[in-house]
Parts: structure tokens; C-alpha cells; sequence
């Protein structure tokens, strides 16, 4: 994670200090922290404990923190109370874990032992930090701008290889670990976190408190999507495609082969050796599923890949393209299309934060395996929160789910515009229409616990929105997403345009339509303009 996003993410985080805490917690923090409003007026170890640094921010500290080696944060940890606290943020132990895993071969992963040397930290060795960016996982598997909704990014080179990943309790546990079988010692005893009194920090208790919090019922508690079953190819279209409106389709999932069969030992078995892109880094999905049991991270790790069907040719079979979906304009492209359908794994509290789903198409989304909570708005009503620039290419936003919700959940009631909101469960086939900003929530399965949220998804060119496909391609190059290479993305339009002309020649009037003359979208500027202008409005408030 590199200095600038987490300055970034950390900005972002909930105020602690100010917003009232009315959710129930998984755990305590393991480190004693607390919120900086309670330190107000009382004795703080973190004067005394940081020197002459104290007068630097907990997040230009933990900046400076991501240059240290894992030797050298484990020595750093003993020097004082605050920077035990300090050097054990999660963040810096998970860049580690997933360097260290991508300096080993691609081969399996040794055998772990189990007995341990008194002082993990101790047995591991400085390991030279690369900035990686782990924050949410981009929208249906574009690598893209942080923050972009729509992409604006071309298909990402291999991803480094995390097969010699075995997450072990924490991302601390993992490194020790690690460093441990590599050197053939024996794996060292778990992390032991001591509880520290009188350290006061919003940045490091509200990271915690986003990772921590049981999703309450209010979160889950609105059901006011249709809800459809022998719906006819004629009443979808009328009801829904034309309307651009979503509709959970609760008959058609539950007749394919994946329904019976997705469960772990059966794609444990059909993807064995093979690794799948889960945001900056691929795994094997056994190492995947021991991650998703223990995981306690803000935004968790979340396998969302493009090409599983390419890597398990089994997995393609095990589904039928909906016949309400079969309309696939962008097959005209033959394999020159771009990005269009991936796997999705994800355990509780992973998902995809707001976005539009990447150049103008619409989409379906069956949920296998688990829950999902889904949140729609229409387009050009941004969600709370959520503020894109003029055109779209980048939005500034919460940086997980969790936070959104704690902060800007409740403000949902506020829109004029309801939004439509459910949970997806297995079974369900869920219509995304075009343009519209959605998030999902993977929730935990409460008849499995600690197994991961398992669905598919495929976006996708119809007759119906074939006119907002082509004018995105047209209008807005720089955002076009799911290509192999730069010049793939500014050609796509009329490539596309092209083999549509000579393939489906009934649709010439659609690719040419007039450009885009959409209202420009709110910004953040305009957001805080309204919020002092209107007589009836709250003031304006940071709530980072």
C-alpha cells in the first residue's frame, strides 16, 4: 500500500470522536485503542511514547511505518507503548504477507510446522516493503483509477502470485509464519496482542471499527424490489430492459448445475493448481477459503475474476447465459471483446463499493452460494457519500463498505428518489440496469459460517441499451475498461461499430444516435454549495 492511498484511506475513515457508536461489535480492539475524544482532558501514552515524532498525525506516522522491513516493526513495537500500538496496524502486515508470498515460486507451498519459538517477531527477517494498493476491489474487474466508477483502464499484466499464502490469524501471524517456513524453522506461536491503556487515536480505532461491526438489521431490513418468477422474455423486456429497471429473476438460477454443485470440495477439485485474481493478487482458492474464515480486514480480499472460465473450462459449463440475457451484442468482437463475466467469492463484509458498471452496459448477477445486500440508485442520483466529478471518471468515496454505512446509510431515507434495496439469496438472478450506481454487501452465511459469499456475473449489449453502450464507446475513450491494451480501448467504438454494421445491419440507426447531453453530475464542491444555500439543510460536515 503506498503512502498516498493510505493517507487517502485514512482521511476517509469514520470520525470516531463524533458519530454515536449504536452497533454491536464482533470484538474489542485487540490493542486497547480508543477513540481520540476520549482522550480529551486525560493522560495519553503517546506523548511520552512517540518523542519527538508526537507532533506528526497517527496517519503520516503510519506512512513513515511502511517503509520499516517486518524485523524492523517488530523492534520498533518494543520500544514504547504507542509505537507497540503503531507498528501492529493490520495494513503494514498485509503489504508484507503479500510480498513476502510473491518473492516464492510458483510452485505449492511448503508444509507449515507447528512448534513455535517463544518471540515470533524475532524470527522474521527485514524483508525490503513494495507499495501495494489494497483497498476495495475495482467494479467487475477493471484496474482502474482509484476511485473511478467506470474503469478508464485497460486489462492488468499477471498478477503477482500469492500461492504460497496461508493466512494464519492475522496478517502479523502470517508474516511470522511465513518467514518462518522459508527459513525451515518451525512456525512460531500466535500473536499475543497486549491491551494499552491510554492511547487515544480516531485513525487507528475507526479502521478497526468499520472491520468489527455485526451488520445490524436495519442494514437488511428493506425489501422493496420486484421479485419475479415465470416471467416471460416479452414481460422482461417490456417491464424491465426497456424501462431500465432492475427485477430479481428467483427461478432460473436454482435449474444449473453450479446451484448443486458450487460448493468448497467441488471447486476445490475442478480448480485444483489454479490461482484466481482476487483485486491486486491472485490465490489458489484453497488458500482463498483459509483467508475468508479468519479475515478481519476492513476490506477484505475478494476473488473477482474475468477469465475463470477460460482456467476452469468446467466452471463455464456448470451455467446457461439466462435467455433473458442472450442477447450478447458484444460477441459480435469474438475474443476481441472486452471483460464481460467473472467469478465472485467473497467472505462477510467484502463486496464492491458504489460504482456504475463500466462502459454503459447493463448486467446480471446470480448469487450461488450465501447473501448478498444490494443497494440501487438510478442514474445521475449519486448515493450519499459519494461524490463523482463532471463526466463520471473519478468519484470520491468511502473507502469500504462498512464505512459507508455507518456514515451515510441512514441518509438514504433523506432522497427524494427511494433507493431499491434487498438481500439476494441463493437462488437469485439479479438485473442491474444500465447506468444505475449500486453497491453489495457479501453478508455472513449463517448457515455456514466463515464460508465465502460465492456468485457469477456478466455484463452485457442488448438491443435496449445498445445506444448507451455505443455513445459511452463514442464519448468517453479515456473511461472505456476491460481491454488488452490501450489502443483496444480508444478503437473500441468502431470496431465494435464495424462488425455490428455487417453482422446485425438492423441496428445502424442505434450506433449512430446523438451524443451523450446528460445533466452534469453533483460534485463535491456542489454538494457543500447546497448544504449552505438550503434553509432546510443540515450545515455541511466532514465525516471522514
Amino acid at each position: 500500500m503506498s503512502g498516498v492511498e493510505r493517507q487517502s484511506k485514512r482521511r476517509r475513515v469514520v470520525d470516531a470522536g463524533d458519530t454515536p457508536i449504536a452497533y454491536s461489535l464482533s470484538s474489542q480492539h485487540p490493542y486497547g485503542v480508543r477513540p481520540a475524544g476520549e482522550g480529551l482532558g486525560r493522560p495519553g501514552c503517546r506523548g511520552s511514547g512517540l518523542g519527538s515524532l508526537r507532533v506528526l498525525s497517527d496517519t503520516l506516522l503510519l506512512d513513515i511505518l511502511e517503509m520499516l522491513s517486518p524485523d524492523e516493526l517488530g523492534r520498533l513495537g518494543r520500544v514504547s507503548r504507542a509505537w507497540y500500538v503503531l507498528s501492529h496496524d493490520s495494513d503494514l502486515w498485509k503489504s508484507h504477507a503479500i510480498h513476502l508470498a510473491t518473492q516464492c515460486s510458483a510452485a505449492s507451498p511448503p508444509p507449515l510446522p507447528t512448534q513455535a519459538p517463544p518471540d515470533p517477531v524475532a524470527a522474521v527477517a527485514p524483508v525490503t516493503p513494495v507499495p501495494l494498493v489494497l483497498g476495495p476491489q475495482p467494479a467487475h474487474g477493471a484496474q482502474s483509477v482509484p476511485g473511478s466508477s467506470s474503469g478508464g483502464s485497460v486489462e492488468a499484466g499477471p498478477l503477482p502470485s500469492l500461492g504460497h499464502l496461508r493466512f494464519r490469524s492475522t496478517w502479523k501471524d502470517t508474516v511470522a509464519t511465513m518467514v518462518a517456513a522459508r527459513a525451515g524453522r518451525p512456525s512460531p506461536a500466535l500473536h499475543t496482542p497486549l491491551q494499552i491503556s491510554g492511547f487515544f487515536s480516531d485513525t487507528m480505532f475507526s479502521a478497526w471499527l468499520c472491520s468489527s461491526i455485526v451488520v445490524p438489521p436495519e442494514w437488511t431490513a428493506v425489501e422493496n424490489v420486484d421479485r419475479r418468477s415465470k416471467l416471460s422474455l416479452a414481460e422482461f423486456r417490456d417491464e424491465y430492459e426497456v424501462p431500465n429497471h432492475p427485477v430479481v429473476i428467483t427461478d432460473v438460477v436454482p435449474t444449473w448445475p453450479a446451484f448443486k454443485s458450487w460448493r468448497l470440495q467441488y471447486l476445490l477439485k475442478t480448480s485444483a493448481g489454479i490461482e484466481f485474481e482476487a483485486g491486486p493478487v491472485s490465490l489458489p482458492l484453497d488458500a482463498y477459503w483459509e483467508y475468508a474464515k479468519s479475515t478481519t480486514d476492513e476490506s477484505p480480499l475478494y476473488v473477482f475474476d474475468p477469465r475463470f472460465g477460460e482456467k476452469v473450462e468446467q466452471l463455464a459449463q456448470d451455467y446457461t447465459t439466462p435467455e433473458y440475457f442472450s442477447e450478447d451484442l458484444f460477441s459480435v468482437l469474438g475474443s476481441a471483446r472486452p471483460n464481460y463475466r467473472w467469478l465472485i467469492i467473497g467472505a462477510a463484509q467484502s463486496g464492491s463499493t458504489f460504482h456504475v458498471d463500466p462502459n454503459g452496459t447493463s448486467a446480471w448477477n446470480a448469487t450461488i452460494t450465501g447473501a448478498k445486500k444490494w443497494i440501487l440508485l438510478p442514474p445521475n442520483i449519486p448515493p450519499p457519500g459519494v461524490h463523482p466529478n463532471a463526466d463520471g471518471s473519478e468519484v470520491t468515496a468511502p473507502v469500504s463498505l462498512a464505512e459507508w454505512f455507518i456514515n451515510f446509510y441512514p441518509s438514504l431515507r433523506e432522497l427524494a428518489t427511494p433507493p431499491i434495496e434487498f438481500v439476494s439469496k441463493a437462488g437469485d438472478l439479479v438485473f442491474v440496469p444500465s447506468g444505475w450506481w449500486h453497491c453489495v454487501l457479501n453478508l455472513e452465511d449463517t448457515e455456514n459460517p466463515g464460508a465465502p459469499v460465492v456468485a457469477l456475473t456478466q455484463n452485457f449489449v442488448s438491443s435496449a441499451n445498445l445506444s448507451i453502450v455505443c455513445r459511452f464507446l463514442r464519448d468517453r475513450r479515456d473511461q472505456v475498461s476491460g481491454c488488452s491494451s490501450d489502443d483496444a480501448a480508444l478503437s473500441l467504438y468502431e470496431r465494435f461499430a464495424k462488425e455490428l454494421r455487417i453482422q446485425h445491419p438492423e441496428f445502424a440507426k442505434l450506433i449512430d444516435s446523438e451524443p451523450v447531453t446528460s445533466e452534469r453530475l453533483p460534485t463535491l464542491w456542489d454538494s457543500m454549495r447546497r448544504s449552505e444555500s438550503a434553509e432546510d439543510a443540515a450545515p455541511f460536515s466532514f465525516s471522514f
